[in-house]
């Protein structure tokens, strides 16, 4: 299929769900190429990290003025990026699983050979390091470990908290084609696991599933998977209800997902072959509303604006920038009236107003 065919196909299919994707622009390039990114909690600022060049870094960009404020040396790919309460959190893996925080540049060492997922509690004082069988909580303030869990003897996927900062989700590999998706309740400064599902996902290897992520009132957590799967389940406090899945149709693989902060949408960064790809679906029912291709490179990054449900941004592994995007939503007042059953498009005759004059016995004729 011709590029113009594929692309006039896809505006078509967009339109047809009411909702398009847009361009629109992209911040300075850094000076390496990306494959890390966050958003910060308050909306200014984009963080992005920096793979396979000579000065790793993590670049920080003002979003409004599209300017760098901020460029912090790393020794190593920036492998994962969380924003939360002004705490910016790097994870890459320099001989040893590692972590440096911004502003305060702490850094912390894990006795693992790679590291799987960082993640910051929303308040910005603890961090979730995932090492290959083994799950850290670390003090951002004195960079030290407080609780270690080692029971992940099949390794580690992801981690995310949720806003309301009373639990977190982590992903495994299961048995086969299963992946094990497990909540932690919070308090007192430890995690308890609460419950674990496990998910049947298509896969042709081990199921992996690196995408997880909450939504904005902490009661969704959407999960992507490496050969294009993605689920929604309920989190209720202490329990995990699947509530549907569904694959991509090309099994595209899925990189990050991010719900929007009204709840109402999901973005998934994914790659498709060479190409990266942004997907969006309805929240409620995981159909596809909207697909924009970004070129070659797999896309590695997604996050929305956290107070504006029709921003995003992405990184791909192939460029230097952070790309911005528009979600176009119909409004809710249609542009043409559609007659309705209240009001007639034609006046009836009604039984109170006769059609005719009668004659009346009190006036003589």
């Amino acid at each position: 299929m011709g590029a113009a065919l594929a692309a006039a196909l896809l505006g078509c299919a967009a339109a047809a769900h009411g909702v398009a994707l847009e361009p629109a622009g992209a911040l300075p390039p850094a000076s390496c190429r990306l494959q890390a990114m966050a958003w910060s909690d308050d909306g200014t600022k984009i963080a992005g990290g920096t793979r396979s060049c000579d000065e790793q870094a993590v670049v920080v960009w003002e979003v409004a003025g599209e300017v760098v404020v901020a460029t912090h040396p790393v020794p190593d790919d920036v492998l994962q990026l969380d924003y939360a309460n002004g705490t910016l959190a790097a994870g890459f893996t320099d001989g040893e699983a590692s972590a440096e925080f911004f502003p305060s540049q702490g850094v912390v060492k894990l006795d693992a050979a790679w590291l799987y997922s960082l993640a910051l509690s929303p308040d910005g004082q603890h961090a979730l390091m995932m090492g290959k069988q083994r799950m850290d909580v670390v003090s951002v303030a004195t960079q030290q470990v407080t609780q270690t869990r080692r029971e992940f003897l099949d390794g580690l996927s992801a981690a995310c908290w949720a806003p309301d900062g009373r639990a977190f989700v982590t992903t495994s590999p299961g048995s086969g084609s299963a992946v094990l998706v497990k909540l932690w309740t919070w308090g007192g400064g430890a995690a308890s696991l609460a419950d674990t599902k496990q998910l049947s996902v298509s896969s042709t290897t081990q199921a992996s599933c690196s995408a997880v992520a909450f939504s904005a009132d902490s009661s969704r957590v959407a999960v992507g998977c490496a050969e294009g799967t993605i689920a929604l389940l309920r989190a209720d406090g202490s329990a995990l209800t699947e509530i549907l899945s569904t694959q991509n149709s090309k099994r595209s693989s899925i990189a990050a997902v991010a719900f929007s902060p009204d709840g109402a949408y999901v973005a998934t960064a994914e790659r498709s072959g060479v190409a990266g790809q942004l997907r969006i679906r309805s929240a409620a029912s995981l159909r596809e509303l909207a697909l924009k291709g970004r070129g070659a490179g797999a896309m590695t990054g997604v996050a929305f604006h956290p107070m504006d449900s029709t921003r995003l941004a992405t990184v791909s592994r192939s460029s230097m920038a952070v790309h911005l995007w528009r979600l176009v939503v119909p409004s809710d007042v249609p542009t043409t009236l559609a007659p309705t059953t209240d009001i007639p498009t034609t006046l009836a005759p009604t039984t109170d107003i006769p059609t005719t004059l009668a004659p009346t016995t009190d006036v003589p004729t």
